[in-house]
């Protein structure tokens, strides 16, 4: 069993718990295998109480009254993630988190969809601090896939409930196109733009047959 305190902090209504969480609400890292007990067989481990991680196939909750920070790099291929509670991208430069799954599905408690904390909030970055690293929502599956943890509905799909919330901060670019200063040959590593850009350096490239 999970040691008594040390793994999570408690907040409370001044900083967004529902007031109808007794004893406040629980603020918790995915990093550690003490947030996950209670979820062993949904997330693929031999029993409900084993310690472990969400991984391949694994079913996610964040509970209700809890916030999850997601303080590591992850690419798994997971099969539902249910948000009742709060998951908190952890604000990193170098943070590469790709979350794969068949259905997200972003909860509310009736009733408490006007109360802070009473429904379901993923979240990264905030208006004033941006999202410093790479983040990414894959839905895979096919139209036959069929998850009961996300309602038994078939298909890959994304739902947020009245009174969920999704809340994602990137970085805006001040200036989002330009002309090459000069012509880019085949194969060459480095293009050569007009005037000062402030984008990441990352290029797709895409081909046409008619000017645009």
């Amino acid at each position: 069993s999970p040691p008594n305190t040390g793994w999570y902090t408690l907040y409370y209504e001044n900083e967004g718990c529902d007031p109808a969480c007794v004893g406040g609400c629980k603020r918790m890292r995915w990093s550690s295998q003490y947030t996950w007990q209670g979820q062993g067989l949904a997330l693929g481990l031999p029993e409900e109480d084993s310690l472990g991680w969400p991984g391949y196939k694994s079913n996610v909750t964040i509970k209700r009254c809890t916030t999850v920070i997601l303080d590591v790099d992850i690419n798994v291929q997971m099969y539902s993630l249910v948000v009742w509670g709060t998951l908190e991208i952890e604000n990193r430069e170098s943070a590469l988190v790709s979350l794969r799954q068949t259905c997200i599905n972003i909860k509310c408690v009736e009733g408490r969809e006007n109360v802070p904390g009473g429904c379901g909030r993923i979240v990264a970055g905030s208006p004033t601090q941006p999202f410093l690293g790479k983040l990414e929502f894959l839905m895979s599956g096919d139209e036959l896939t069929e998850s009961a943890q996300c309602g038994g509905t078939k298909g890959k799909f994304f739902e947020i409930e009245s009174g969920g919330q999704l809340e994602l901060y990137g970085n805006a670019p001040q200036t989002m196109w330009s002309r090459l200063r000069q012509t880019a040959e085949a194969g060459a590593y480095t293009l050569y733009v007009q005037g000062q850009m402030d984008w990441l350096p990352e290029i797709g490239r895409a081909s046409c047959r008619e000017r645009v």
